[in-house]
Order: C-alpha cells, then structure tokens, then sequence
C-alpha cells in the first residue's frame, strides 16, 4: 500500500472519527479528501473533481458514508483502477432522505466503470441511516462484486477508533 485516500462522511474532515487514528496505524501516507463546496452541503461534480487528481493505481481508496458515493463516482468518472476500494458505512439510498442528499440517490453512475482489484464494503447490523444492511450487502455484491463484511454493533463508524477498518486494509 503505496497511500491512501479517504473520503469523508457527510460533515466530516480531517479531524472527524477515526481517520486520525487510522493515520497513526499505518506506515502508508494518508490524504484526507474535501467535501465541496462545503462539508455539509457537498456537491457530486465538485466532490468528484477533488477526489479524481488524488487518484492513481498505486492509491487504497476508502470512502465513509457519503465519501463512499464519491469514491465510487470518482472511479467511474476517471477510470483509474486502484487496488483496493474500501466502502465504509456505504450505501445507495438512505432511509430519511434530506433535500440536499438527494441528488446523491437520485442521480445514476455506471457502477461497471468501478475498478478495483479488490472491493470491501464494510455494513453495520445497527446503522441508523440504512437499516435494511441485508439489501445493501446484496446491492455492492451484484453491482461491485464486493466482499461485504457486517460488523456488529458499529452504528455509522463514527467512532475514534475503528478496528475493523484497519484490519480490512490487510
């Protein structure tokens, strides 16, 4: 693993979660992407064009909630192959949609322009903003070909320290 990339949550920067920790558990560098134009309001064409320069076949990317909607367009819309895509609390529709994540749900990318070596999505069985993870572990299996891993109990992997993060970039 030559670097890595991470994508942020909705509202989330360098600081949020466990991407700090994760940056100490790893001899690879860590870039952590924006959300723009602003992090609690981010937009598809403008995540996409931060994301896309950040990208090369050497990069591990992983996307968190939103971050993974972003990783995956920005794969579809660059085609760059990375070795390995990891999708933390990814999803494709949530269960209360807001008017502004909208856009994120409703609007299509060709998830066969995806290219990973390897795709692990990472689903919680208590995840409050996609409950349905059993739908969702079937949708990134048909559409990317992922391995899905279920963690119990992780809500939305907000937390400071995240082990199964770490231990799915193995």
């Amino acid at each position: 693993m030559d670097r890595i990339v991470i994508v942020p949550r909705w509202s989330g920067d360098a600081s949020s979660d466990w991407y700090p920790w994760l940056r100490g558990k790893v001899a690879a560098p860590v870039e952590i992407a924006s959300l723009l134009p602003s992090k609690d309001a981010p937009e598809i064409a403008a995540c996409i064009d931060d994301v896309t320069p950040l990208l090369d076949e050497t990069v591990t990317l992983i996307g968190h909630s939103v971050g993974a909607q972003v990783a995956m367009r920005a794969l579809a819309q660059s085609g760059v192959r990375v070795p390995h895509l990891l999708l933390v609390a990814g999803w494709w529709t949530v269960d209360k949609p807001w008017d502004a994540i909208r856009p994120w749900i409703d609007t299509p990318f060709d998830e066969s322009a995806v290219h990973a070596d390897r795709v692990t999505v990472l689903l919680s069985d208590d995840d409050p903003f996609t409950a349905d993870h059993a739908e969702t572990r079937r949708l990134f299996e048909s559409r990317l070909g992922a391995k899905v891993e279920l963690c119990a109990g992780a809500r939305h992997f907000n937390n400071a320290e995240e082990p199964a993060v770490l231990t799915a970039l193995a």
